[in-house]
């Protein structure tokens, strides 16, 4: 899993977020990477981009907002990327 965050004042509020979230989710038993930076729009809700279909839905509980999308080229080399919303602040 990746977590990505976007620039500006709201990239420190996610930061925090995001640390939160990894820590998280790898109590939970999921490999994730270190957070990244996100340059694309802002949301209000979280998108979890996968690679394929079926996959990611164990994560949308976690999120208060979250959305599925099936996005190969999205993902990068990780198998999942979330993109944490505004809504999670």
């Amino acid at each position: 899993l990746e977590f990505v965050g976007s620039a500006d004042v709201y990239k420190r509020q996610v930061a925090g977020l995001a640390a939160r979230f990894t820590e998280l989710l790898k109590n939970e038993g999921y490999t994730v990477t270190e957070p990244t930076n996100y340059t694309g729009e802002k949301l209000s809700y979280t998108r979890i981009l996968v690679k394929n279909e079926g996959v990611g839905q164990d994560l949308v509980s976690y999120f208060k907002d979250a959305r599925v999308e099936v996005l190969p080229n999205a993902v990068g080399s990780a198998d999942i990327r979330i993109v944490l919303g505004t809504n999670e602040q």
